[in-house]
Formats: C-alpha cells, sequence, structure tokens
C-alpha cells in the first residue's frame, strides 16, 4: 500500500510540474529548465540557486529552506517513531511515518516548485499555486505541530512521554520538541515568504509596475 502511495504521489507530482513548464517566459532566459537536477536521486524537475541573484534568490533560498526543513523532520520522525514504537508507542505509528513522508514530501516539493517556478519566470499563475499550496503547509505545519496522533508528535504528546518517567520517555520528551520546534519555525517561515512573493517579488516583476 505505501509504495502504490508512493507512486501516486510521484506521478501527481511529475503532471502537476508538467503543468507549471507549459507557458513560455523571456523572464530568466538563460535557464535551461531542461537540466533536471531536483530533488536529488528523483531529478523531476531544474533547480540551481546559482541561477538566480538579488531579491529572487532571496526568496527562492527561503523556499528551499522551507522544503528542506519538511523533508528533515518527516525523515526524523520516521526514525524517532521506529525507536518510540519498540518502546512506548503502538507499531502502527510506523507505518502512519512512512504514509507522512510518502504524501507529504511530494506536496511540499509541488508548492516549493510552484513558488520557485513562479518567481523565477514571473508567473502570476504558478505564484497564485503557491500561495495556495503554503497556505495548506502553514496549516498542516500547526497541526503537526500540535497533535499527539499517530506518528505525530506534537506539543500534546509531551504529557504522555513525560508520564512514561523513563529514558524512552525522555526521548519521546525531546522528540515532541525538536518536531514541534521545526513545524513551528517553518510555518512562519512559509508566512512570511508568501508575503514576501505577494509584497515585493511579484510586484517587482510585474510590468504593469515597472
Amino acid at each position: 500500500m505505501a509504495s502504490f502511495a508512493g507512486k501516486m504521489a510521484l506521478n501527481s507530482l511529475s503532471s502537476g510540474i508538467k503543468n507549471t513548464n507549459i507557458v513560455p517566459s523571456s523572464h530568466n532566459s538563460h535557464i535551461d529548465w531542461n537540466d533536471y537536477n531536483f530533488p536529488p536521486c528523483v531529478k523531476v524537475v531544474h533547480f540551481r540557486l546559482s541561477d538566480f541573484h538579488d531579491n529572487e534568490k532571496k526568496v527562492i533560498t527561503k523556499m528551499y529552506v522551507s522544503w528542506l526543513l519538511v523533508l528533515i523532520v518527516l525523515s526524523y520522525n520516521i526514525i524517532s517513531t521506529i525507536a518510540l514504537s519498540a518502546t512506548i508507542l503502538p507499531g502502527i505509528n510506523i507505518l502512519y511515518a512512512f504514509l507522512n513522508w510518502i504524501l507529504g514530501m511530494p506536496l511540499a516539493t509541488y508548492v516549493f516548485y510552484c513558488g520557485y517556478f513562479g518567481v523565477a519566470r514571473s508567473e502570476s499563475g504558478n505564484i497564485t499555486k503557491y500561495k495556495i499550496g503554503g497556505i495548506l503547509l502553514i496549516l498542516l505545519c500547526i497541526l503537526f505541530s500540535i497533535l499527539p496522533f499517530g506518528s505525530i508528535n506534537g506539543w500534546a504528546r509531551i504529557p504522555v512521554m513525560n508520564s512514561e518517567n523513563s529514558d524512552p520517555g525522555r526521548f519521546g520528551v525531546a522528540t515532541c520538541v525538536i518536531e514541534s520546534l521545526i513545524h513551528t519555525v517553518n510555518y512562519f517561515l512559509i508566512g512570511f515568504t508568501i508575503y514576501q512573493v505577494h509584497n515585493d517579488v511579484h510586484e517587482s516583476t510585474d510590468p504593469a509596475k515597472i
């Protein structure tokens, strides 16, 4: 089931990204969009920070950092869930952790690419997709930073871990703090980036405002 979900998510990502490449644009026309090098190993899109300068590079860097935070927290969650499921939590949580990664990473990658591609080529359609997708990611980050369900180690799981009064319990508390902080930092980062894209980058690249 997890393998099937992964294939479906990857197919959706590839299909969605192909749709972002339809509209031609002269903005940043020096970039070879057919040089697929991202994400690592999968390589379904082109991404290189050195292609950009000034405000564009700063905003795209924030988008990339946000994507990295999703990768880090979901990957760490798999490791922490395996450890906690061996001692405190139900073993089924391991499946949930893998499903969160399989479904979450394609979503985060698609949102990142819409924002990156929209800013890079000054395309309002992809910028709008990024804003909508970014808001969805913010909501998910808020939920993941709070909830104690399944493999989600939000703030609300800390009392459960504290009650164990053991080394696994203390590891669980540390895990809840680490994962919740990463999610919290990320939803603030995404929110700030959406604000910056809306007020700075998109307006500065709008031909009507030049």
